[in-house]
């Protein structure tokens, strides 16, 4: 071998904090939210696509709590911003979800 080659090294890997993993999930959820709602649309089983839907966007909502929890851990850097928007984004849907749920209830009793 030459004195003079230079032996590079490989790129570090770099990875990605719990915080910041349980954040991505949390907004990934919501997209998850929609596709499964879509799926269940055009497969005609709305109710149980619903369902999966509010399960989701209720797993959402505890990741990016969990994210933000974690910033004293792993620092806000990747988790504080995705954090943010996967709590906003499925605590809106939830929020949603639910008022459709009461509002639908409140039709199928009729009145009295």
């Amino acid at each position: 071998m030459d004195s003079n080659s230079t032996q590079q090294t490989p790129p570090a890997l770099v990875t990605m904090t719990t915080g910041a993993r349980l954040a991505r999930w949390s907004w990934l959820s919501f997209l998850i939210f929609f596709a499964v709602n879509f799926l269940g649309r055009a497969g005609g089983i709305l109710v149980p696509a619903e369902l999966v839907g509010l399960l989701v966007m209720l797993i959402g909502f505890g990741l990016a709590i969990a994210a933000l929890l974690r910033i004293p851990t792993d620092g806000r850097r990747g988790v504080l911003k995705p954090g943010l928007v996967g709590l906003v984004l499925n605590g809106a849907f939830i929020i949603v979800w639910v008022s459709n749920a009461v509002a639908v209830l409140n039709r199928t009793r009729g009145p009295g």
